[in-house]
């Protein structure tokens, strides 16, 4: 086999010698294709030499294929096979407002709010698809990378992705921890220092969340001790109900706390100084210019919008 002109195995040629294989007859083929019988003649003897096998043979003048012209017809078909399904992907990727957007959600954060989003935009737009899933946080970094997810809802700024040059971020909102408690004695307090909850005992979310590093850089930044931790959970909603349950205390978001009325005997602090860190949806950045994906940002602000004047007229 002679592969030295690697032109011979262009797309052209191997449309030549599919068109060919359809008619069996040259003249046909080279008024199909639009081009002279001697050109169309001259690429195929072309395509023999460099495969070192001839692909036709004429029985009387019946045009047939010889073996390896039968292993080159099924070859061929495979690829265009393959070129068009990767071309009907790729137009899908690039044009299809409807296409499906995968979204990956921290399981700390609470998907209460994003559920609510994702009803609002497929009455909006019915043609949309998404997907969301409660995914652990490295494990979205990871899934992000593999393209598996399009967009992750994150806390940031996160240390565990080193290169952000490939990355780009929308934020959400500025998220604040508030600690949810049974202390009546505390009913004339607007805010609470870390130091004057190390008297009980709490409910932790587990050791690679990112809330729990941030409440834990909180207390080695005002110099204190840990306190104890009677449990770890990894929604909020458990944190919620064993805190109720127990007493002990929890620190949960304000987002979170807004879409899930407390429970009885149950309220909540700001801590001072305030522990916040921001939410936002990550993506890479050669999606952002996707149909699905601006449609998809677009019905998020105007969600924002709406739920942000609703609760100003509720107030």
């Amino acid at each position: 086999m002679n592969l030295g002109d690697k032109s011979i195995f262009s797309g052209k040629t191997l449309d030549y010698f599919s068109e060919l294989t359809e008619t069996m007859n040259y003249t046909q083929t080279a008024q199909k294709l639009g081009i002279s019988q001697p050109a169309l003649t001259q690429r195929i003897k072309k395509f023999e030499h460099a495969i070192g096998a001839p692909l036709f043979y004429f029985k009387g003048k019946e045009m047939r294929l010889t073996e390896a012209g039968e292993s080159m017809a099924r070859a061929t078909q495979s690829v265009q096979t393959i070129f068009k399904n990767a071309l009907d992907e790729i137009n899908s990727i690039e044009r299809e407002e409807s296409g499906h957007l995968k979204v990956g959600v921290l399981p700390s954060i609470g998907d209460e709010l994003f559920v609510e989003f994702l009803a609002y935009y497929h009455w909006k737009n019915s043609r949309g698809k998404v997907s969301l899933s409660i995914v652990p946080r490295e494990e979205l970094w990871e899934q992000l990378e593999k393209n598996q997810l399009d967009l992750a809802i994150l806390c940031l700024p996160d240390q565990i992705i080193k290169n952000w040059n490939r990355y780009a971020s929308k934020m959400i909102a500025k998220e604040e921890l508030f600690l949810i408690h049974q202390n009546d004695s505390w009913s004339d307090k607007s805010s609470i220092n870390l130091k004057e909850t190390l008297q009980n005992k709490w409910a932790f979310y587990p050791n690679k969340f990112y809330i729990n590093g941030t409440l834990k850089a909180s207390f080695v930044y005002q110099n204190l001790n840990f306190p104890e931790i009677s449990g770890y959970f990894s929604s909020p909603r458990q944190l919620q109900l064993f805190s109720q349950r127990s007493g002990h205390y929890t620190a949960l978001p304000k987002s979170y706390i807004d879409a899930n009325p407390l429970g009885e005997n149950q309220y909540m602090l700001p801590f001072d100084p305030p522990i916040t860190y921001n939410l936002a949806f990550v993506f890479k950045k050669d999606k952002a210019h996707l149909d699905r994906m601006k449609n998809f940002f677009l019905y998020f602000d105007k969600f924002s919008k709406e739920k942000e004047s609703a609760s100003r007229l509720k107030s």
